[in-house]
């Protein structure tokens, strides 16, 4: 009995005394706050992705010219999450939602020096086009970016926008500069929140990661994406007998280019085909057409890759016009003007729209060439 008393005793010696060292513990030395993104929902997601990475920085100090390197010094990969301005801000958020390293967001091909490193928002998106893309507006000029100081100056596209309704949750914008020799002058993150827009940035004003209420001015917009997207379209999949998709799928940019040219067709309805096509699927094709001319005109996978299969193109056609031919059909026969007037219609929305089609199939569209998918673009395999 005694013993047990005496175990007793000890025990309740040690949890009072683990009680009062955890009170004196220095507060630096305690759980951190960060850890409790381990209960926050796990999404796949990209955009809510950066909206929950994001946050983490809210309240982190704002702090000008943490990086190394210039004309004269050497540059070194600098990383300090504690202190950001609001460039680093991006590198770092962007780096986390996608998980890569920052070396490969900030810096083109992953080569560190000043030279390579992302000094402009406009070329950040374009050095990092595997995971963002400049969404198309209605405003574009060509700048000669030659502001940072040691820099050989280059000619950058810079389009921009007043119309908020396209932004979108986990946007990176940047204010589009006036100056000449400059594209944007401040960057951050699009927080929308009960209808109202904000950008979560880090502010030299505020000195510090902040939300404020996005006031009107002119935006350049980079959209990042990660995976591919199903467009808002009627579809008619024709290859799902081959195993492929039994949905339209294709990358983010092909997909708002493709719901761009359905608002360019108001009265009609655009009726997809076929999206991205899986390498495999392309092969169940080709191995269906041995022997038979028809197999010329498809793309041995074998020997190359469609650009389907970078879900950079798509086959489709306009609901109850009559096209001369079927989908796959590639006979020749003369047209009627109705017909013709039908694919010319098809040619000129999809133009608009940003694709180019080829004479041989009055079906197919290509948001790209395959040179430009092939560095944009993983291949589905």
């Amino acid at each position: 009995m005694k013993k047990l008393i005496i175990i007793l005793l000890v025990l309740l010696v040690l949890d009072i005394a683990f009680a009062v060292y955890h009170l004196l513990l220095p507060k630096e030395f305690k759980e951190p706050k960060r850890a409790i993104i381990a209960t926050e929902e796990k999404t796949d997601n990209i955009e809510d992705k950066i909206i929950q990475v994001s946050e983490k920085y809210l309240g982190v100090q704002y702090q000008a010219n943490t990086l190394i390197g210039d004309k004269n010094t050497p540059e070194e990969l600098v990383i300090n999450k504690d202190k950001v301005d609001c460039f680093t801000f991006l590198d770092y958020v962007l780096s986390e939602a996608l998980e890569k390293s920052v070396q490969d967001i900030r810096y083109k091909n992953s080569r560190i020096s000043f030279e390579t490193r992302n000094h402009y928002f406009t070329q950040w998106i374009e050095n990092n086009q595997k995971s963002l893309f400049n969404l198309p507006t209605e405003n574009c000029l060509e700048k000669t970016l030659n502001y940072v100081d040691g820099l050989v100056p280059v000619k950058q596209k810079v389009c921009w926008t007043e119309d908020f309704s396209q932004l979108e949750n986990g946007d990176f914008v940047g204010f589009y500069s006036e100056k000449s020799g400059l594209d944007v002058s401040h960057v951050g993150i699009i927080l929308i929140k009960n209808n109202r827009i904000y950008l979560r940035n880090a502010s030299s004003k505020q000195d510090k990661v902040i939300d404020e209420k996005l006031e009107p001015r002119k935006l350049v917009i980079g959209r990042a994406f990660k995976e591919l997207v199903e467009p808002k379209i009627k579809t008619d999949l024709q290859y799902i007998k081959y195993g492929s998709l039994n949905k339209c799928l294709l990358q983010k940019q092909v997909a708002l280019m493709l719901e761009q040219a359905q608002e360019y067709l108001s009265d009609y309805k655009l009726v997809v085909y076929d999206c991205a096509r899986p390498v495999s699927v392309q092969k169940k094709i080709w191995d269906s057409l041995e022997g038979k001319p028809e197999q010329n005109l498809f793309i041995n996978p074998e020997k190359s890759i469609s650009l389907h299969s970078y879900g950079a193109a798509v086959d489709l056609t306009i609901e109850n016009l009559d096209m001369g031919s079927e989908f796959d059909s590639f006979n020749s026969k003369p047209l009627t003007p109705e017909q013709i007037a039908n694919r010319n219609l098809l040619n000129s929305v999809m133009q608009k729209a940003g694709f180019a089609g080829i004479k041989s199939e009055w079906w197919h569209f290509e948001a790209f060439s395959i040179d430009v998918a092939k560095e944009k673009f993983d291949v589905v395999e």
